[in-house]
């Protein structure tokens, strides 16, 4: 049985003290992302969509710090975390529209990061 203490509860409360700036997103009080449900995926979405966001403010030092954490992360957590990082957060990666980024944080992905990115390409195809 896995722990409790590496669930998405504990996954997101690190993800916020690690990236306070990610506080002030309406997610957190919009959402149940406390507990294994629907919306948590919701959430693991919109964080990937808020790090393409990053970009636009040149914030690129913030996304690999993210990215490295989502590494650490696949294999910290729970597999209900994992799933939701690998089906929701990743998949923002794949359907960004800017090439040039999505090319960049493709170059900043883990090793394992990478191996889950890849096998989504079998599935999901890049924009352009």
């Amino acid at each position: 049985m896995e722990s409790s203490k590496n669930n998405i509860e504990a996954f997101f409360s690190n993800l916020r003290k690690l990236f306070p700036k990610l506080d002030r997103l309406k997610l957190w009080t919009e959402y149940d992302w406390k507990t294994e449900n629907f919306e948590t995926y919701i959430v693991m979405n919109d964080l990937g969509e808020e790090m393409v966001r990053w970009n636009e403010s040149n914030d690129f030092a913030e996304i690999v710090s993210l990215l490295n954490y989502i590494e650490s992360s696949l294999t910290t957590y729970d597999s209900y975390v994992t799933s939701c990082i690998y089906t929701d957060f990743f998949t923002v990666i794949i359907a960004c529209e800017n090439k040039e980024l999505r090319e960049k944080i493709k170059a900043n992905l883990g090793a394992e990061s990478k191996i889950e990115y890849d096998r989504l390409l079998s599935i999901y195809e890049e924009p352009n």
